[in-house]
């Protein structure tokens, strides 16, 4: 059978898209493939020109954000918009039996418009929805008359056993992990699947089966992912109902084998480890560092971790290993709003952790998230400030979002903040729209967040672009911070 996998659009809808591989299509396309299928990845977010690949909307100020954001909804539903042109192009290239679409939640209206693009082509050309969103509200996935089936958390065996029913015309009951309509429209819903234990069984990410892969530089190529799970309990986090609590892991072998291919075939020397929390397992952490050494591949990488479980010992090691970069979410300076949000952090934490993190001199990023419903002036306050403080090499401002499937939304349907029937295009992690504050007034807040959002965005540049142009004209100066940064290492 033919399998279109699908990463709608979203960010290019703003004109802001970049080209980036989906690993998680990456991986469906892999099993797919292995099983005898013909699979391509269409990539929605993938700029199809050099004048297209320059956003119009540059920057992370707030009247950047709301600009691009108008021209989301825009651009939406207009079936004329050069992006849904591209599509259908591609479906009538392709010409597929199954489209597989990966949703999440801020993509629901994109792939909602990719639904109608496909029925509107060929009404009998199924279509299947897998992702974090239909994990957790496959209800509403459902009720789509679109949408033929869902599958819900790891999809990769899902998708291999329903392709094969599909073409064995076998009965679908026994396929765990799936949602499916009878003719009369009746849902059903499967057994819940078991978590892979055995990740290496998995073979690697389809790189080479994304459609148009002539305009990846490679970059594009280079996230992968060496567990999954995630046995926190953060209340904004929906990552668990997909992943699970308890994290699996790779083998050292195996993700060394794909860092290779990686760099041999994608040209790949700086690469990003895409898991939830990295060092999680100090020894398993140890063991893929001491690998690295070993081999001496000549990549960089970067990774994603907390910012409580990093050491002298273990950091030291990262940087031998490669490491360059690691992104740690603070989320919030205020103790109480940590508590509320389950993050598991102190401010001494904080405090801690950041100081080590310039020690070894990392490019580091600090995530910050605020607008909880719980929230007050005084805390909004108290994030400002520790953001001053700790003074990362780059910093994230978000405005809270009440993600399905989290704790979060509980409470924020709870406090009477959500709208009954609830327009997932109005609202991400950057949308302009989002309020959902019980304490602080929506004018307070959006001034608050707008003057913080344009003050990062500006200290961003003048931090990354103004060290740069500093060392360029001061080479005396970038010599001695050489010297200086060498003997911290050794």
């Amino acid at each position: 059978m033919k399998i279109l996998l699908v990463n709608p659009p979203y960010r290019r809808l703003m004109n802001t898209g970049y080209a980036y591989f989906p690993l998680g299509l990456g991986y469906i396309a892999g099993v797919l493939n292995e099983n005898g299928n013909n699979c391509l990845i269409y990539n929605g977010e993938a700029p199809r020109s050099e004048d297209e690949s320059k956003p119009k909307f540059k920057g992370g100020d707030f009247s950047s954000i709301m600009s691009a954001h108008q021209e989301y909804l825009a651009n939406l539903d207009d079936k004329n918009f050069f992006v849904w042109n591209q599509f259908e192009e591609t479906l009538n290239e392709f010409n597929p039996d199954i489209v597989g679409i990966l949703v999440r939640t801020p993509l629901v209206n994109s792939a909602m418009m990719i639904n109608k693009l496909v029925k509107n082509w060929k009404k009998n050309c199924l279509i299947v929805w897998g992702g974090p969103h239909p994990t957790v509200a496959p209800d509403e996935v459902m009720s789509m008359p679109e949408v033929d089936f869902l599958v819900y958390g790891e999809g990769e065996y899902t998708m291999v056993e329903l392709v094969q029913s599909l073409k064995d015309k076998k009965n679908l009951e026994g396929i765990k992990g799936l949602y499916y309509k009878d003719g009369s429209g009746k849902v059903f819903k499967n057994q819940k699947r078991e978590y892979i234990q055995d990740l290496d069984k998995l073979p690697f990410p389809a790189r080479s089966m994304v459609a148009k892969g002539d305009i990846y530089v490679p970059g594009a190529y280079a996230d992968l992912m060496g567990s999954r799970g995630c046995p926190f309990q953060c209340s904004y986090c929906s990552a668990y109902s997909t992943w699970g609590r308890k994290t699996r892991y790779r083998s050292i072998p195996s993700i060394m084998e794909e860092l290779r291919l990686m760099k041999d075939k994608y040209n790949c020397e700086i690469v990003r480890f895409v898991d939830d929390t990295l060092t999680i397992d100090r020894n398993w952490v140890k063991e893929l560092c001491q690998a690295l050494i070993k081999e001496n591949l000549g990549i960089k990488w970067g990774c994603l971790t907390r910012i409580n479980l990093i050491d002298d010992d273990l950091l030291n090691l990262m940087v031998k290993a490669g490491c360059y970069r690691i992104d740690v979410g603070i989320e919030s300076g205020s103790p109480r709003i940590l508590q509320m949000m389950k993050k598991g952090i102190t401010i001494k934490d904080i405090f801690r952790g950041s100081k080590l993190l310039d020690k070894y001199g990392f490019d580091w990023t600090a995530f910050f998230l605020t607008g909880f419903p719980y929230e007050t002036m005084e805390d909004l306050k108290a994030t400002a400030k520790i953001m001053k403080k700790i003074n990362p090499y780059r910093m994230v401002l978000s405005s809270f979002t009440p993600y399905p499937g989290t704790e979060e939304y509980d409470r924020a349907r709870s406090a009477g903040v959500l709208p009954e029937k609830i327009n997932w295009g109005m609202y991400d992690h950057n949308s302009p729209h989002n309020f959902f504050m019980k304490n602080v007034s929506e004018e307070d807040y959006r001034k608050f967040f707008n003057d913080l959002s344009d003050c990062v965005s500006m200290r961003n540049t003048h931090r990354i672009r103004g060290k740069e142009l500093f060392y360029l004209t001061h080479p005396v100066s970038f010599v001695r911070k050489f010297f200086k940064f060498a003997k911290k290492r050794i």
